[in-house]
């Protein structure tokens, strides 16, 4: 198994893993100048992609939507879109988008690029980047339906490894990015068994179509609306996904504790983790 960095610190795992297993787009949250941009380049290096970066504070919705145009058929005007560069170059190149001031985009923008991300996804690695809101220039709260198909956390910035980096003159050594292996998705089965148990006892945790009360008398689990994670069906199966990866590469109880706050919430994990422990499921560390 080919493992990158130290098994003690294991930076940003919690969000690196549900991008590599295609369960979540990680967005997570730093300050400037904390090296967002350097990792994301590394890891694209390492996995042989291409680094394809949106701004999406300075985006228009035709960056993702494509450039509207009028040609000639068969005498009739009509409208083709063209794409944008790096849209064209990640369907030709397998890439790794950077989607940067994640939440400093219009609601057209936002929507523009939904849809595309759907596309992003089946050959490419997507990641955003974003600002505290309140030290963001125009930063949102993210909206339910964007924060439904992330992983967020808090960015993890080596400050050891940047102070020795400087002492050596600028030469900054390697994040720590996990190497999935080619055969990770054998540990899904094991993990689907911890979530399916776990919801099968707590239906509680089981977001319902219906707000309010359902036929069973389950109540909705509903967001707050403060951009933070919140269950739901999609987040729960990337919770069983992210799990499996993590498992893959022996990643240790901290960051799956975090992978899963990261798409479900913290009460939400508090609870899974400590049903874990208490029906002596197998540790994740141990798989």
């Amino acid at each position: 198994m080919e493992l990158r960095g130290t098994m003690r610190n294991q930076f940003n795992w919690a969000g690196w893993i549900p991008m590599l297993t295609n369960s979540a787009i990680p967005v997570f949250i730093g300050n400037p100048g904390r090296a967002k941009t350097f990792v994301a380049k590394d890891i694209a290096k390492s996995k042989d992609l291409t680094p394809v970066v949106f701004e999406l504070g300075r985006a228009v919705m035709e960056e993702a939507s494509g450039y509207p145009r009028v040609t000639q058929r068969d005498s009739r005007d009509v409208m083709s879109y063209i794409p944008d560069e790096r849209v064209d170059l990640c369907s030709h190149e397998n890439c790794l988008v950077v989607l940067d001031e994640f939440n400093q985009g219009t609601d057209d923008v936002y929507a523009a690029f939904q849809t595309l991300i759907q596309k992003l996804n089946e050959s490419n690695l997507v990641c955003g980047f974003m600002n505290p809101v309140e030290t963001s220039t125009n930063g949102r709260v993210l909206s339910d339906p964007i924060v439904s198909r992330c992983w967020i956390g808090e960015w993890e910035f080596d400050h050891e490894g940047w102070l020795a980096g400087i002492k050596d003159g600028g030469k900054f050594s390697e994040p720590d990015i996990p190497v999935l292996p080619d055969d990770w998705e054998k540990y899904i089965p094991a993990c689907a068994e911890r979530v399916h148990s776990f919801l099968s006892v707590h239906k509680e945790c089981i977001p319902v179509d219906a707000i309010g009360i359902d036929s069973t008398g389950r109540q909705e689990v509903l967001s707050d609306g403060d951009g933070k994670p919140y269950p739901t069906p999609r987040g729960w199966t990337a919770v069983m996904r992210s799990l499996a990866g993590a498992a893959s590469v022996g990643a240790n109880k901290h960051t799956c504790h975090k992978i899963v706050t990261g798409l479900v919430g913290k009460d939400m994990a508090d609870s899974f983790f400590k049903w874990d422990a208490q029906n002596g499921m197998q540790d994740i560390e141990e798989v």
